[in-house]
């Protein structure tokens, strides 16, 4: 017997709602969630209910209400099918889920991979090999990342489908039995201690490494000889182990829990990325830096304060993770990176407001084209890119040690003389490296990602971390390519570029889950499943009231006043399309209505809509809007920058036109959005 004894019997659905609160609750909001189960975690639900695992045994073959058909994985798959049309508070086979997870831990005179005899000797079934139906169990882990992510849009936490490599169906549960809660806890302090950035991943190499060096105290014996690898230890458990790990750092937020406290926190909200101007006819150089970070930064300008030289600093977001270049606050000339201490670390912070960001210390440091990012110039890297140029960075002590490899590795690989590097630094240009080899081990930032990873950048995100606005999915990129894979998208292919690893997602109009994989001849080395959610709706019908200029409901068939629908504005005397594209009021929030000059702006229902100067744009805000033309000229309505008196309007015009631009949805039609990017543009430098 695995499990205490004890003593009353609960029904299956009692145990599944047992088993869902442990593992789904509201302090897991927008955290990835593991079915990890244990013996220990399992004697104690036990012990809280009076009964015993072998009541929780007899439960699951019995099944839910409605089950009646014998095989405990026949029996799953129909507590699945249709569940939702039940009004079952919590997905009926989590239980079933749990017991799954559970057999990859049982102890006993087992071969090590033999885990259908482990999951037979712990629901008390004879017979040997694969269960009935075991195979459709996958529909069942997919089904419950959708309604984590989904129907309860990531509030008590996010499932993920995982599997480790080389098993098709039990690959999954043994996926979620790689780290511990305990261990999940502990990474955040792990990342923070080890200076790791979630915006800029080391290599698989790189991370592993340093885990093992700096989480030996923290995480589990067995966690750390999966890390280290070796004959003993199977290539697809350590893989899927990594990607699990990186898929936590990109989800990291800068915040870490203080010893000893359950509530005070310290926040290391991110890193600083060196940037670097390369001009080769002049032989110049100039290096500046931006703060990355998982946090959204502030709407307004972020002002810090560079201890060293005491120097005020500032910068907004640009794209998503990164600012744009720290400039000095009241020149606002570009801050130059060189004088910071490169090998030696750096902190710059905004005093008293939580936020901060490190330069980790370097000797070596790598920087490629910031083109795939919408950037210009290079940006720094933390793991050697395959197949592509990049600039080399390094103390020439390192030199000797790094003239082997350079010259035997690396092609097209010479030193440039340019004024603007830092004393004691040597700049290289290499044109494409072919092996990490003797270089890696020392130097963890010259190592190719080996191991197959997926992971998005930009885009906005819905409620929860693998869900995106329609209207903005992510980039995809994809780190260790060998250069013979296959991407797909729910099954099409997408066709990869060799130079760069970010890739556009293909215009998917219908589907909501996009499962995009990476396979390798026949085998698929990596899977990334994102959901495209639709903020607001389309009404297929014409609504009963319109909304005068003062806000004042009126009866449909009034033509006399030019109205709002919705965030739609009406001339007078004109009625909407019999399908057009209406908001309804709780789902609007607030509307800004903006005018051509600087100093037109409201926000209704706070303020009355404009009677003085004529709308051009209707935004309906919520956590994203979409800018919505409500002109009649476009070409005569290009935006004014006016001299302006109220300066709280100016404000708030560059605030929705600029600072809340990656929120709010461009116009479709190509004029109106060209007209949409001046208003950006004329935003961008008010002061």
């Amino acid at each position: 017997m695995l499990f205490q004894e004890c003593g009353i019997s609960l029904d299956y659905l009692a145990w599944n709602e047992k088993l869902a609160t442990h593992f789904f609750r509201p302090e897991q909001a927008g955290r990835p969630v593991y079915l990890f189960i244990t013996e220990d975690v399992m004697n104690e639900i036990c012990k809280q209910e009076g009964t015993t695992f072998a009541d929780f045994v007899a439960a699951l073959h019995t099944g839910p209400p409605g089950t009646i058909r014998q095989g405990l994985c026949i029996k799953a798959f129909q507590a699945y099918e249709g569940w939702r049309g039940r009004n079952h508070k919590w997905p009926p086979y989590i239980a079933y889920l749990a017991a799954f997870v559970a057999a990859a831990g049982v102890e006993g005179d087992f071969a090590p991979n033999a885990y259908y005899s482990r999951l037979r000797a712990l629901i008390n079934e004879p017979g040997e090999g694969t269960l009935p139906s075991f195979g459709k169990m996958h529909t069942l882990w997919e089904d419950l990342e959708i309604w984590s992510t989904v129907d309860k849009n990531g509030e008590l936490g996010i499932f993920h489908v995982r599997s480790v490599g080389g098993w098709a169906h039990v690959g999954l549960p043994k996926a979620q039995t790689l780290l511990t809660h305990e261990e999940l806890g502990l990474l955040s302090t792990i990342f923070w201690e080890t200076e790791l950035d979630p915006t800029a991943p080391p290599s698989d190499a790189a991370l592993a490494q340093v885990l093992i060096q700096y989480g030996s105290a923290k995480l589990r014996k067995r966690t750390i000889t999966t890390l280290i690898g070796g004959s003993e230890v199977d290539t697809n458990v350590r893989a899927a182990l990594l990607q699990i790990l990186f898929d936590e750092l990109a989800e990291w937020n800068g915040e870490v829990l203080v010893e000893g406290s359950t509530s005070e926190k310290i926040r290391a909200f991110g890193h600083l990325r060196l940037c670097a101007t390369i001009d080769r006819t002049a032989a110049t150089a100039f290096f500046s830096i931006r703060c990355a970070t998982n946090k959204s930064l502030p709407n307004e300008e972020l002002v810090l304060i560079h201890s060293g030289s005491q120097t005020t600093l500032c910068c907004e977001e640009e794209v998503s993770g990164l600012s744009t270049p720290l400039v000095h606050e009241k020149e606002c000339t570009l801050f130059d990176a060189s004088i910071l201490d490169w090998s030696g670390g750096e902190t710059i912070e905004a005093e008293g407001k939580g936020w901060k960001f490190r330069l980790p210390a370097a000797t070596i440091k790598v920087l490629v084209s910031g083109a795939t990012l919408g950037l210009s110039g290079y940006i720094e890297t933390k793991q050697l890119p395959r197949n592509c140029p990049f600039i080399l960075l390094t103390l020439s002590s390192q030199v000797p040690v790094l003239n082997n490899w350079l010259r035997n590795q690396c092609i097209g690989a010479r030193e440039l003389a340019l004024s603007g590097l830092p004393s004691k630094w040597k700049l290289f240009s290499i044109d494409c490296a072919n092996d990490d080899k003797g270089v890696a081990e020392q130097f963890p930032v010259l190592s190719f990602q080996r191991i197959a990873q997926l992971r998005t950048i930009g885009g906005i995100h819905a409620d929860s971390s693998n869900s995106f606005f329609r209207f903005a999915p992510p980039a995809i990129v994809f780190d260790g390519s060998e250069g013979n894979e296959q991407l797909k998208c729910n099954g099409q292919p997408i066709e990869l570029n060799p130079i760069t690893p970010v890739f556009i997602l293909p215009t998917i109009t219908e589907d909501t889950r996009l499962r995009i994989e990476v396979w390798r001849g026949e085998k698929v080395v990596a899977v990334r499943t994102i959901f495209l959610i639709e903020p607001i709706g389309t009404a297929t019908r014409k609504p009963t009231f319109y909304f005068d200029p003062r806000s004042l409901p009126i009866p449909f068939d009034s033509e006399r006043y030019p109205r709002a629908i919705g965030a739609q504005v009406l001339p007078s005397g004109k009625d909407p399309l019999e399908e057009t594209y209406v908001l309804p009021l709780y789902e609007i929030g607030r509307i800004y209505f903006i005018g051509r000059e600087t100093e037109q702006i409201c926000c209704w229902p706070l303020d009355a809509t404009p009677t003085e100067w004529k709308p051009i744009w209707a935004i309906p805000m919520r956590r994203t809007g979409r800018a919505i033309y409500c002109g009649s000229t476009p070409d005569a309505e290009a935006p004014i920058v006016t001299v302006v008196s109220n300066h709280r309007k100016r404000k708030l015009w560059k605030t929705v036109l600029w600072h809340d631009r990656k929120r709010i949805l461009e116009p479709s039609q190509k004029q109106l959005r060209a007209l949409w990017r001046q208003y950006r543009e004329a935003a961008q430098y008010i002061r």
